[in-house]
């Protein structure tokens, strides 16, 4: 893949250009990025009656817990008003869905360990773990180059 990049005065307006013979996994993982680079990157975070703004870069995981989308930091664990599918839509490349459930931060991963079940048992870098569902092992390990 090659990058060109021109800089100059004479350039009037910032544009991001990519040619390709096809689309690729890897064009759009660039395309996502690029994307969210742009995005919103706080959403709102509820304890009890209190309102937080949360940077995205802060969250370990985002997981659903009675029916309520819960998303933890290394502070606190807060309720959001959102569907985990509106989630994916505004995380980057750094978050990676494990199950239909969750969404973790893989800059807070640590380390991963095969169960006997098939599973992938996800330790973070806090302390704790999580699993990942069987139907999302290929993509958590292309996503990890495992």
């Amino acid at each position: 893949m090659k990058i060109n990049i021109e800089i100059g005065s004479k350039v009037s307006e910032d544009i991001i250009s990519i040619q390709a013979a096809e689309m690729t996994d890897e064009i759009r993982n660039v395309v996502k990025y690029i994307e969210s680079m742009g995005s919103n990157s706080t959403l709102n975070g509820r304890i009890e009656n209190d309102i937080y703004r949360i940077k995205l870069q802060h969250v370990h995981r985002f997981f659903i817990e009675d029916k309520i989308l819960q998303v933890q930091t290394c502070k606190n664990t807060y309720a959001v008003d959102k569907r985990l599918y509106q989630i994916e839509e505004i995380t980057g490349l750094e978050f990676i869905k494990i199950s239909k459930s969750e969404i973790i931060n893989i800059n807070f991963l640590d380390h991963l360990s095969s169960t006997p079940s098939g599973q992938i048992k996800i330790y973070m870098k806090n302390g704790e773990y999580t699993f990942s569902s069987r139907r999302y092992l290929k993509s958590i390990k292309e996503r990890l180059s495992l």
